[in-house]
């Protein structure tokens, strides 16, 4: 699990984690919206925050590492009967100066909506893309196991089957020509 905590003194911060599930191929994020602010502490508070999850698939996943890269854009929406959530990975540019990246998380069910934001820097930015990287690489592996596991199950299954009494075709003996003199 990746986590990144947020907080700010305009209790306007998130915090957000990243979650691998390598039997559904497929990594959760989940954002959380800042309640609260202790100034004494400096410490913020999460509790009862707004949330929500999000799934990426395979394609999605590669599409946020090809933003960390390559400074493109990823935009995509998810549908349910209940919800439309559009999702964002972007570069964060200010003043015409790229800051670092934000993910954005717009979700609305008829006329309720809602949004959520978290930026990463440009050091948060790598570890995010090599987890990702990480992520990735654990699906692919999962995937490969589980595939070598029904092809070994499948052998084994069908090994007699292949041996069984496999007659080798007879030649024909062609009649000899008769010769006549």
């Amino acid at each position: 699990m990746l986590q990144f905590y947020k907080p700010n003194k305009s209790v306007k911060g998130s915090a957000a984690s990243f979650s691998l599930n390598s039997k559904k191929g497929s990594v959760f994020v989940q954002i959380i919206k800042q309640t609260g602010y202790d100034e004494a502490k400096r410490l913020g508070s999460f509790k009862d925050g707004k949330q929500v999850s999000i799934q990426l698939n395979q394609i999605e996943i590669g599409a946020i590492i090809d933003v960390l890269e390559h400074q493109t854009e990823f935009k995509t929406v998810h549908k349910t009967e209940k919800f439309t959530t559009g999702i964002n990975f972007t570069p964060y540019i200010k003043d015409g100066k790229q800051l670092g990246y934000g993910l954005s998380v717009n979700r609305s069910e008829g006329e309720n909506k809602d949004s959520w934001l978290i930026g990463f820097n440009f050091h948060e930015a790598v570890v995010v893309r090599e987890w990702l990287k990480f992520a990735l690489e654990h699906i692919f592996t999962a995937d490969y196991s589980a595939d070598k596991k029904k092809a070994e199950e499948y052998l084994k299954k069908n090994e007699g089957k292949q041996e069984q009494k496999r007659e080798e075709p007879t030649p024909k003996q062609e009649p000899e020509d008769e010769i006549i003199l």
